[in-house]
Order: structure tokens, then C-alpha cells, then sequence
């Protein structure tokens, strides 16, 4: 079977749940392939990532980011935006309160990233997501203002899409930010102006 063949067999196996044989098969591809792979190669890690962040093997799927993102120095724009969502992703899950600086911020970045690279290709759902993701992770630590921008930016592209599942996501993560947020002062009047574009 030809590389190609072994990607989409996978991809196939992942769409199914069956994550074990979706990463064997991966792995059989990506050795057919040589180091110089180029986008196929970078294709295919990305893949592999994805899958090992499924299965909750974080630091393995950052190990697989960090291969793809050796692969290629101008990867298409799509291959970026999936790389900086998924590292988003995985270094988000990863983030605590009590996480180092560093960390956090790298985590802040890819979110920014991955938001910037959907936007920049046309695809305002992905965007979208991304700006909930960042929003809900500058909730977690505490930076509320920033946090309400994004989040109320995630809900406005969600219903211009009328998409309500999103927007169903995102009013959760606004009722996180109205419980966090004090009910005194300008965050009292914001909360209300929150509440009624949520309600719309």
C-alpha cells in the first residue's frame, strides 16, 4: 500500500475511535517516508499529534508537534493553523494556575496564533473556537477584561453563523466569567450587557 494509502487507512481508523490502530498505521507511514518527507511527512505528524492528544499522551503529541514543526520552515496555511491550534490545545489542557509564566504564556501564544492563522484563511468557525479557547484561558487565570473581549468576540462570529451548539459553549464560558467577575462597579455593568447579548 502507498504512503498516501497508510494516511487516509488511518485517518479512517481515528474517524472510527480506534486510536491504537489509527497510530500504528501512522507510524508505518511516516517510515515508508523519507526525513525530508516534506508536507506529507509534516501532514502526517500533525495526525499522529492529534491522535496521541485524543488518547491523553500530551507530551508525546507535543514531541510529534515539535517534529512536524522541524519538517517544513514554510509550512502551507493550513498546516500552520492546525499546528498552532493543536499545541494550543494540548499546552492549554496542560495550564493551571500554577503553571510557570513561561508556560502559560506559550500557551496564550499558539492560542493568538491559531486564531490570527483561521482568520487569515476565511474560516471565522475555526477563529471562532480559538477566540473561546483563549478566552476561557486568560478566565482561568484571572485576567478578566481580557477574557470578556474574547469571549463576547467568540459569540458574536457564533451566531452570525448561527451556530447554536457553539454558542451554547460559549454561554458557558460567559457564566464562568459572570461568576468570576465582581458584582460591583464596571464589571456589574458589563455582566448585564453580557447577559442580554447572550440572551439575543
Amino acid at each position: 500500500m502507498s504512503v498516501e494509502g497508510r494516511i487516509e487507512l488511518a485517518l479512517c481508523y481515528e474517524r472510527e475511535g480506534i486510536f491504537e490502530l489509527a497510530r500504528t498505521t501512522f507510524l508505518s507511514a511516516l517510515e515508508a517516508l523519507p526525513s525530508e518527507g516534506g508536507e506529507i511527512r509534516r501532514y502526517a505528524l500533525l495526525k499522529l499529534a492529534k491522535i496521541e492528544w485524543r488518547a491523553g499522551r500530551l507530551h508525546v503529541a507535543l514531541e510529534r508537534l515539535h517534529e512536524a514543526n522541524e519538517v517544513m520552515e514554510s509550512p502551507n496555511p493550513l498546516q500552520c493553523a492546525d499546528y498552532h491550534t493543536l499545541m494550543a490545545a494540548i499546552l492549554q489542557t496542560m495550564t493551571t494556575a500554577n503553571t510557570k509564566t513561561e508556560d502559560r504564556d506559550k500557551a496564550l501564544h499558539h492560542c493568538l496564533k491559531s486564531i490570527d492563522q483561521w482568520e487569515a484563511i476565511g474560516n471565522h468557525r475555526h477563529a471562532a473556537v480559538g477566540e473561546n479557547n483563549y478566552g476561557y484561558l486568560l478566565l482561568t487565570l484571572g485576567r478578566l477584561d481580557e477574557a470578556e473581549t474574547h469571549l463576547v468576540r467568540a459569540r458574536t462570529l457564533f451566531a452570525a453563523l448561527e451556530d447554536k451548539r457553539r454558542c451554547a459553549q460559549v454561554d458557558d464560558s460567559l457564566a464562568h466569567f459572570h461568576l468570576a467577575a465582581p458584582s460591583t462597579g464596571r464589571h456589574a455593568g458589563r455582566r448585564a450587557k453580557l447577559l442580554r447579548s447572550s440572551a439575543a
